[in-house]
């Protein structure tokens, strides 16, 4: 009887395991609001993880897979035609030999971005189900059209795995910004640039207007002070800046001025 309370004791610990990460198996790497983290894998391949982001990384005898479960990720793949290395990201699987690409998992969507090389990129919720299988040598690859991106071109794959119609090019120099703790935009609501730097700092930038919202925004600007966003803002546009709480600052029109 002590036996039998004993395994089933061992049975639910690993079930709680299985619960916390989707694949107990895999070594899980994450990083905190804010953080930046690079890491070299086992075969000289270079993920770098951005802000509040997490992934698992399995690698097996026919194949190396990355399965990012939330934020964003840069990987640097280093060639090794015997086994393809491929990210998962819901229902999207990205499949590089030897590249240099970034993919973003988005609420409503993943972004694939090519920066060196060539990607196949995979919509098909059967294509991802059986990688699990191919990595430890077992199973076959399943049949799903794919979509192959070269340096320059990026494409949305909506989180129900619906791709957009093709991809679209793209100046490489925005994705990559994040690497070197710098956010850049072009002709972008304030409302795209406020939620950007959200991504990174405690101190949250809000915006109450709806047509400050639309006011449109360019320029390189370091990730990591909000403040001193909002004083060049100030200078660009006719807006102040107002402190809320101790989280917030709030971005308001200037009295009189509220045209887009």
């Amino acid at each position: 009887m002590a036996i039998v309370a004993v395994i089933g004791l061992v049975i639910a610990l690993l079930q709680t395991v299985d619960m916390r990460h989707p694949d107990a198996s895999a070594t899980q790497y994450v990083t905190v609001l804010g953080e930046q983290r690079a890491v070299v894998l086992e075969d000289g391949s270079v993920m770098q993880l951005n802000t509040d982001s997490a992934v698992q990384v399995r690698y097996g005898a026919n194949a190396r897979e990355i399965m990012l479960l939330r934020g964003e990720a840069m990987f640097n793949v280093r060639p090794d035609p015997a086994r393809p290395f491929r990210v998962r990201s819901g229902e999207v699987r990205v499949e590089a030999v030897g590249t240099r690409f970034n993919v973003r998992q988005r609420a409503d969507s993943t972004v694939v971005t090519v920066i060196e090389g060539v990607v196949a990129v995979e919509s098909s919720p059967a294509a991802t189900a059986n990688d699990r299988a191919m990595v430890d040598g077992a199973g076959s690859a399943a049949s799903a059209a794919r979509t192959e991106l070269a340096a320059g071109e990026q494409l949305a794959v909506a989180a129900t795995g619906t791709a957009a119609d093709v991809p679209v090019a793209v100046d490489t120099r925005r994705t990559t910004a994040w690497t070197q703790r710098r956010v850049m935009f072009d002709d972008d609501p304030l409302a795209d640039v406020v939620a950007e730097f959200n991504r990174y700092n405690r101190i949250k930038l809000v915006i109450r207007d709806a047509v400050l919202r639309e006011r449109r925004i360019s320029g390189i600007f370091n990730v990591d002070d909000p403040h001193a966003f909002a004083e060049v803002l100030t200078s660009m546009a006719p807006v102040d800046a107002v402190p809320g709480d101790d989280t917030t600052l709030i971005i308001v029109p200037r009295e009189n001025d509220t045209k887009p």
